[in-house]
């Protein structure tokens, strides 16, 4: 039997990709060393995932990753603001929709529109940032999980090296598993899942070709879908001049993915394109459509997040950017607890809080997914023979009243691609349901994410000398809106730090000064922030907040409202509700 490793790093992650990579940048910001265990030596190269909403943009202002940095990575704005229809890549464009809201008027919601990038460029960006932690951060690659012991307060973990085949043992306090939707750790944990089985294939063929020649400038899109029977599926341009994905359907009862050779998938994208171009095909992968969400996120000292609590389809941009939620909604928990502030129940809260929101975003995804599916598959043609198939959807082209049930069909796909209010509205609150994945209303009830404004930032105040300073003004350039250009602000959200509770006050709470010795002497970290202090705001927000009749905010760390204080609220009250929360009580 091998010798127990007992290392200094109180958290192993199992999984080096955004969501591992992200929660190492976390804990080791709130002084919590890390092990990240990858099984893998490199990255993978294929694209996979494409935007970063704007809650998981939030979530990195919020962490000290400059959104502007980000946003030098990806496709331009201008290329992927639309989503396109059309017969084949180089020919008629049957309809156009607008993508997740990048104009200027989600800055009313956010301070952040959302950007495309590829996974990979987002994993190379956040392991540039742990570079800066290296006394508190270890990556070990070639390094697999096979399972885990529970053994009081800490986790016994067997990981076998890749390289020479040797088992080891490892002894922590925590475990995390960021290791994808086949989750060794899911499974040693005992963890189910639930949902739906499989209800379509798809073959993803990466390819490095230019299609913006093919476009044009004035027909970029970030998707693209082609109804064309011989090359029906979906272009994604991570970018457009190089860096392509086609998203190929198909009956996996009558076409194995052993077909999906090379020369096929060349013929296949060569169809959907419309014309023959030069690139090359670098890789090709099979998924299914389906939703699975884990029946819990935790059992004991053992976590999930990301894809291996939940799967589900690309089908509205959720999967990534929950497993983001997911982490920030988590390590700030775990180094709480490690930092003696924080007990068991708030632990508990992470699964109850974040497996709701995973089922909404799942549900979504399926729904998004068959309303494309019915206009891709089913709505010109049903023959099987492709070229005759061909042939009658071009036909049917020149019927007026065809064109017009296009035209519904491509408008009955709006809300797919625009999901504001599930990337920003979701609140943890019992039997929360929206109404609309679009439809966004600010709310300061508790367990919603504080309502964003812009507000003036006083950085010399004393308030920001003993916490993580505020993120830097938002850089608006890249929206290419000249009223916004010399508008260079900060939100409401970045008064909220991540190592403790925020407590944003009017000039008139009696209070304050009585809520921030209790909160001392309970050694909760709190930040208090003061309108006309600290910061300035406008008057609509001051009163929907209840800040401009005395009354507070008590906001957690991970930017949700935890109390609406009203004016003359008992101090006591407010403390233990506060206690209670993070399970001193």
């Amino acid at each position: 039997m091998s010798a127990v490793e007992e290392i200094k790093q109180q958290v192993v992650i199992v999984g080096a990709g955004p969501v591992g990579l992200l929660g190492s940048w976390i804990l080791t910001n709130l002084g919590v060393p890390v092990l990240l265990i990858e099984r893998f030596p490199s990255r993978q190269p294929v694209p996979k995932a494409h935007a970063l909403s704007p809650r998981s943009l939030e979530i990195c202002r919020q962490l000290g990753i400059s959104t502007a940095e980000i946003r030098t990575y990806g496709a331009p704005r201008e290329e992927a603001m639309r989503v396109r229809f059309r017969t084949v890549l180089s020919g008629e464009e049957l309809g156009t929709l607008p993508y997740e809201r990048m104009d200027s008027g989600v800055f009313e919601f956010t301070p952040e529109m959302i950007h495309n990038i590829s996974q990979p460029e987002f994993q190379d960006l956040l392991v540039r940032y742990l570079e800066s932690k290296s006394e508190m951060f270890e990556i070990r690659r070639r390094l697999s999980f096979h399972g885990v012991i529970q053994e009081g307060e800490n986790v016994l973990l067997d990981l076998k090296d890749e390289v020479t085949g040797e088992m080891k043992k490892l002894k922590t306090r925590f475990l995390i598993g960021c290791d994808g939707a086949g989750s060794a750790v899911r499974s040693a944990a005992g963890i189910t899942m639930s949902g739906e089985p499989d209800s379509h294939r798809l073959m993803t063929i990466h390819i490095d070709a230019n299609l913006k020649e093919v476009v044009g400038g004035d027909g970029c899109g970030m998707l693209n879908w082609i109804l064309d029977p011989k090359g029906r599926g979906n272009f994604i341009g991570y970018n457009l001049a190089k860096n392509c994905v086609f998203m190929h359907h198909f009956d996996a009862d009558k076409k194995p993915i052993s077909a999906f050779t090379d020369e096929e998938c060349r013929r296949i994208v060569d169809e959907a394109i419309g014309k023959k171009i030069p690139y090359n095909v670098l890789n090709k992968a099979s998924w299914a459509h389906t939703r699975r969400v884990a029946d819990t996120y935790c059992v004991r000292n053992v976590f999930l997040a990301g894809d291996s609590a939940h799967t589900f389809p690309p089908t509205g941009g959720l999967g990534l950017n929950s497993g983001i939620g997911d982490i920030h909604a988590l390590a700030w928990r775990l180094a709480a607890v490690l930092n003696g502030w924080g007990g068991e129940a708030l632990l508990a809260s992470y699964s109850n809080e974040r497996r709701p929101v995973a089922e909404i975003c799942s549900h979504q995804s399926i729904k998004n997914g068959k309303k494309i599916f019915v206009l891709l598959k089913e709505f010109l043609s049903d023959s099987e023979d492709l070229d005759s198939a061909r042939e009658k959807m071009h036909e049917n082209l020149k019927d007026a009243e065809v064109r017009k049930r296009i035209t519904d069909a491509i408008e009955f796909q709006r809300e797919h691609f625009d999901n504001l209010n599930l990337h920003i509205g979701y609140k943890y609150i019992d039997n929360w349901q929206p109404t609309s994945s679009s439809d966004y209303v600010p709310s300061f009830e508790a367990g919603s994410r504080l309502p964003h404004a812009w507000i003036d930032l006083n950085r010399s105040s004393a308030t920001f000398e003993h916490t993580l300073a505020p993120p830097p003004p938002t850089d608006l350039t890249y929206a290419q809106d000249p009223a916004l250009l010399t508008d260079k602000r900060n939100s409401t959200l970045d008064l909220v730090h991540v190592s403790g509770l925020t407590l944003l006050v009017g000039p008139t709470c009696p209070a304050v000064d009585g809520l921030a010795a209790s909160f001392k002497k309970a050694s909760i970290p709190l930040r208090v922030a003061v309108v006309g202090q600290d910061f300035e705001v406008g008057s609509e927000w001051l009163k929907s907040s209840g800040l401009a009749d005395g009354g507070a905010l008590l906001v957690r760390p991970d930017q949700h409202v935890l109390r609406k204080v009203k004016a003359g609220e008992n101090v006591d009250e407010v403390v233990n509700a506060a206690k209670t929360f993070v399970g001193q009580v």
